[in-house]
């Protein structure tokens, strides 16, 4: 799969999409163990993905290198002449390029535009709203695949305040876990569950907790789905 000391960079943008098989999956997240460098385009591609598409720029490294792959390719065709020619490759390069943004941009235009804040993981700080006044503990349910999973979910009315702290979550390969928060209206935002050691711990702020329904997890493909194409691992109830 990997001919050189890289994952090359269309590779990296399958196994966000899940577009690879799982032994190729093992292989990549084997080598992202090690690999800054690789390291470093993967997060570049997970911000990427997970930007709303009228926000939908590559930063100007991700340009740099797009550049700098389009001219490697030059030279390597000026020195060995190929089936397609010098000028088809390079436009099949760019074209292939090209199409990676489209496909990005196409497979999430219908994103929900996000009007809260989140703060994931490490980055919550140690007093949240678990014990503030008017702050409601709710346990999260396990479906019956996934009874190993337990947790709660903390809501706060007054300052339209949601922590979500869910551990016992096996890990996935070539998959993410993705959280459906589901209205009222039967409107609904979705944010892929950051996991670390089988746990994942979410605080929401500025987000309509009156309007709150219902929230689920299921397992998607990596990257996440616009809708829900896996099974459920937890509910939890709001009436």
């Amino acid at each position: 799969m990997m001919k050189s000391k890289h994952i090359p960079e269309e590779q990296l943008v399958d196994y966000l999409l899940g577009n690879i098989g799982e032994r190729d999956a093992t292989q990549i997240k084997a080598h992202l163990y090690h690999c800054k460098k690789c390291q470093n385009l993967l997060s570049d591609w997970q911000f990427l993905l997970r930007q709303d598409h009228k926000q939908f720029q590559p930063s100007q490294s991700m340009k740099d290198r797009i550049q700098h792959s389009i001219i490697q390719v030059e030279e390597k065709s000026f020195k060995r002449r190929t089936v397609i020619g010098k000028p088809g490759l390079l436009f099949a390069t760019i074209a292939c390029v090209f199409l990676i943004f489209y496909s990005v941009h196409s497979y999430y235009q219908d994103i929900n535009t996000r009007n809260y804040e989140i703060a994931e993981n490490d980055e919550i700080p140690p007093e949240t709203i678990q014990s503030a006044p008017h702050t409601q503990q709710i346990k999260v349910t396990p479906v019956s695949e996934f009874n190993q999973i337990n947790g709660y979910v903390w809501v706060n009315r007054n300052r339209n305040e949601m922590l979500l702290e869910v551990d016992g979550l096996e890990e996935l390969i070539n998959q993410d876990y993705q959280l459906w928060i589901i209205y009222m209206d039967n409107s609904i935002d979705h944010e892929i569950l950051p996991t670390q050691n089988g746990m994942t711990r979410m605080l929401f702020r500025d987000i309509d907790v009156d309007e709150f329904k219902k929230l689920k997890a299921s397992v998607e493909p990596r990257g996440g789905s616009i809708e829900q194409t896996g099974p459920d691992t937890f509910i939890v109830e709001f009436q």
